[in-house]
């Protein structure tokens, strides 16, 4: 296996976990940057912030388990590969 193909590979990932966490944190932070907004200017009382706050951290909780239980997933389909197709990267012409 070439180190150019493992390099191109693991930048690509990066690349595509760089988009999706945007995607995936965009709407809470933005949910949680309202609230804090709304908590300066004093239009929001304590227990609704606290609540709304209790809601985004049980949102990111859910989100946290989802992955963990995708990466369980992954690596025990991985573990079912036989050794030669974990390996062997998938090589096209480009013309494809």
């Amino acid at each position: 296996m070439n180190l150019n193909d493992v390099a191109a590979f693991i930048f690509v990932l990066i690349l595509v976990g760089m988009f999706l966490g945007t995607i995936l944190f965009f709407p809470i932070m933005r949910k949680l940057a309202a609230l804090l907004e709304q908590k300066l200017q004093n239009r929001l009382p304590d227990d609704v912030l606290v609540k709304e706050l209790r809601n985004v951290g049980a949102a990111l909780q859910t989100l946290h388990r989802q992955v963990a239980q995708l990466s369980e997933r992954q690596a025990r389909i991985e573990a079912q590969l036989p050794d030669a197709e974990r390996l062997r990267l998938p090589v096209g012409t480009g013309k494809d």
